[in-house]
């Protein structure tokens, strides 16, 4: 198993996009609650607050209110473990790593 497949196993923990849709409409969150939204998002994602605050860092959009991070996917049709983003997080763990070591 990569290190992109380990990490969303972990931390990408459910597809969100009806829970997101009806937080919206009921205007239990607004749109002031999401960081970077300038691209269309295709699938919202709950996740971890570790990797929410990782997506934030990289410029992905992100709803962070009720206590929850949702990820706001900007792809859609290939496993999220494939997407550049998780690589690049990935990546950044290798290099802080290797400073270490």
């Amino acid at each position: 198993m990569t290190a992109e497949e380990k990490l969303v196993n972990h931390h990408v923990l459910y597809a969100q996009n009806y829970v997101v849709e009806e937080l919206f409409k009921q205007e239990a969150i607004s749109f002031d609650s999401i960081h970077n939204f300038e691209k269309e998002v295709l699938e919202w994602w709950l996740v971890s607050d570790f990797l929410g605050e990782y997506l934030k860092e990289l410029g992905e959009t992100v709803i962070e209110d009720l206590d929850c991070f949702w990820w706001g996917r900007t792809c859609s049709g290939q496993c999220v473990y494939k997407d550049t983003v998780m690589r690049k997080i990935c990546e950044s763990f290798t290099k802080i790593l290797t400073d270490i070591i």
